[in-house]
């Protein structure tokens, strides 16, 4: 079955069963007030909308993102993005979940000088499984912007709009700084990830992957360890310093001096022996890192 596309937020709030919406590009919704039906279980459903969950109370929440299963717990905030696929598989009841969002069109902030400024936020790249863990704190924080734009909501005029988007940008601000808080807490299980990360890029390096598959690309590697392009780019760049592909180069470089001092192969079959389609683009990236060709760094040692 095609996924259901939601096209506006009334056709949205009418599948999960809330009252009209009081904008047509933004919403706050308490979602113990709707009314999901069982129909809606397993449907897959894309909208254009960004929505912004915060999980106070829930006793079980089962759904997919991104084709990706994931259960939710109390503490929780999830950022979804516009045209990803949302399926649930379990329809809670208003005594078992307290889950405010805000839900909002790129229109709203499309025509403001924020616009570009809000889509460059990395975290809106982030898979479900890699939601954000707040803290009491943070949470009083989320709740207050969330409660300014509700009421906001309430008394709509010529200036809501621009309260709105001021809202939303110190938002993000701040879920990019929890993000960042996130990072340094769970530094233990970020280095076993960093671990497990060099791991399966060795392992993609081997000569005979290279020579077969090529030179492993970013997205390759998020697959490899379940985790968002750039959600695995931020954890190396807070741990290491370097991005997911400074560590591709850094270590293709590695093994390309080794080839050229240990083995009389001219620099194009080393190139291809490295997974380069072709020797220009390895002798490119060679001078860019080591600051000499591949035949002159051979000259050198």
């Amino acid at each position: 079955m095609e996924p259901i596309y939601i096209k506006t937020l009334a056709d949205l709030h009418a599948i999960i069963g809330y009252k009209e919406p009081k904008h047509p590009l933004i919403s706050v919704l308490n979602f113990a007030e709707s009314n999901f039906t069982t129909d809606l279980i397993e449907v897959e459903l894309l909208s254009p909308f960004y929505i912004i969950l915060l999980y106070n109370k829930i006793i079980h929440s089962s759904f997919s993102y991104g084709r990706k299963n994931i259960d939710l717990k109390e503490g929780t905030l999830v950022v979804l993005r516009p045209d990803q696929i949302v399926q649930v598989y379990e329809i809670f009841t208003q005594e078992e979940v307290e889950v405010w969002g805000i839900i909002f069109h790129p229109d709203l902030i499309r025509s403001s000088l924020i616009y570009e400024q809000v889509i460059q936020y990395n975290f809106l790249a982030y898979n479900l499984n890699e939601a954000l863990e707040i803290s009491e704190q943070e949470e009083k924080i989320i709740r207050t912007i969330l409660d300014n734009i509700l009421e906001e909501y309430s008394q709509i005029d010529d200036y809501s709009t621009t309260i709105w988007v001021n809202q939303i940008i110190l938002l993000f601000t701040y879920i990019q700084r929890f993000y960042d808080r996130q990072f340094m807490d769970k530094k233990l299980e970020y280095s076993n990830n960093i671990i497990r990360f060099e791991k399966i890029l060795k392992a993609c390096l081997k000569a005979s992957i290279l020579e077969k598959k090529g030179i492993p690309t970013v997205e390759q590697l998020a697959k490899e360890m379940n985790l968002s392009r750039n959600y695995l780019g931020n954890l190396l760049k807070k741990e290491t310093g370097k991005s997911t592909l400074e560590h591709i180069h850094y270590q293709i470089i590695n093994k390309a001096k080794t080839l050229l001092v240990n083995s009389n192969d001219s620099v194009a079959e080393i190139a291809f022996q490295l997974g380069f389609e072709y020797a220009q683009y390895f002798s490119r990236l060679f001078k860019k890192k080591v600051g000499v060709t591949p035949s002159e760094y051979r000259k050198l040692v």
